[in-house]
């Protein structure tokens, strides 16, 4: 239910009902925010928001308390707000509910119209920027190829050894039941120096990663995205040793301890926050060079109708920034509103779900990260 794909992007952005419910906050893992149920609070705050809109839109307190009733429900749900990232989504219509987690951070924001807000998820949905985690320990061996919106299981095939035990056949019990991890301090002391049968054990380890990474090479060999290795720091450095494949990260996502696959992919994301951001250096850079040649535009009664009509490779907008008004497809063009009324729309919205849907890519920034920092929404221009 919170992850975010295309498929899912596509099918929210094509609801169409009288009463759609978009509600968007920031959450916390741990702290005192978790301890004294703030998130849980602060979203009670924008279910009353809601109500209150909702009222404007001529509903009956009764209607208005069904359709309400998903998200107070969460209200009590002790198990939803422990497993939470940096950020809630939760959307509502007549005829459905969900929720998405956002490993970024969310800022609070309700919006009730024909249609759901979907802006703050487009950064999600850069798919152009992916990379790999390979969770491996002795027992267990999962590939996941993520975006910063998914991470999503890779089939291995049935020749990759799953666990140690399909290496070393029957004697596994007896020869590694005492190292087991958080039993006796299964780590990488045990493969120092030498003695009755450590070599043996550190040669069979090896000998599991060397099928473990022959696994890997088939399912990467031509990919040129970044590994991480999700394990212990003992198994990390032979994999890292071994691998034939070029570009293993540095650092390791250290599941020692039990961890969500939510954690463990935003702990992936956290580790390459700085090629993600180069990324976004590079599409600046390119914006500029396109300005200069005509092919960019930072006004929003060119970017709306050239995002609608796929014009746009890349958008980027100020995450702070509503632009209230109407597109006008008899004649292609723009009106802006003051405010929100029941017969318009947020424009930067739907030029970031056009560009979406079109096959561009779009960027939420912070005013001070924008190309064109002076207005809402700047687009490098396909054509």
């Amino acid at each position: 239910m919170d992850q975010l794909n295309k498929e899912k992007f596509e099918r929210m952005a094509a609801a169409e009902h009288p009463h759609c419910l978009s509600i968007f906050i920031p959450t916390h893992k741990y702290g005192m925010e978790v301890n004294e149920r703030k998130d849980n609070i602060n979203l009670k705050n924008q279910i009353k928001e809601a109500g209150e809109q909702l009222e404007n839109w001529e509903l009956k307190p009764r209607e208005i308390d069904d359709f309400l009733k998903p998200l107070q429900n969460l209200l009590e749900d002790t198990g939803f707000w422990n497993n939470q990232q940096n950020g809630l989504a939760l959307f509502r219509s007549k005829d459905h509910f969900e929720y998405i987690r956002s490993p970024h951070t969310l800022n609070e924001f309700v919006y009730i119209s024909n249609h759901f807000y979907l802006k703050p998820l487009v950064p999600l949905l850069n798919t152009d920027f992916k990379f790999y985690i390979l969770k491996i320990d002795l027992q267990d061996v999962h590939l996941y190829e993520c975006t910063p919106g998914s991470i999503e299981k890779v089939d291995l095939g049935e020749d990759i050894p799953r666990n140690l035990k399909d290496v070393v056949g029957h004697d596994f019990e007896q020869k590694y039941l005492q190292f087991r991890e958080g039993q006796t301090g299964f780590d990488k002391t045990m493969f120092h120096g030498h003695g009755e049968g450590k070599d043996d054990k550190k040669d069979e380890v090896v000998k599991f990663l060397r099928a473990v990474n022959d696994g890997v090479m088939n399912e990467l060999h031509d990919k040129k995205e970044t590994l991480l290795i999700a394990s212990v720091d003992y198994i990390a450095s032979y994999f890292n040793q071994i691998s034939d494949y070029k570009n293993i990260h540095q650092e390791i996502i250290n599941t020692r301890k039990q961890q969500h696959l939510s954690e463990v992919h935003q702990m992936g994301q956290q580790l390459l926050e700085d090629e993600f951001n180069k990324h976004k250096r590079e599409q600046k850079a390119a914006f500029e060079q396109a300005l200069s040649n005509n092919n960019a535009s930072y006004q929003t009664d060119q970017i709306v109708p050239a995002a609608i009509n796929g014009r746009i490779d890349t958008l980027f907008l100020n995450e702070n920034e509503v632009i209230w008004g109407n597109y006008f497809r008899s004649t292609n063009s723009v009106k802006t509103d003051e405010k929100q009324t029941k017969n318009n729309a947020e424009l930067t919205n739907l030029a970031a779900i056009q560009t979406v849907l079109n096959g561009g890519r779009s960027y939420i920034m912070k005013e001070d990260e924008m190309p064109e920092s002076s207005t809402p929404m700047n687009a490098i221009l396909r054509f």
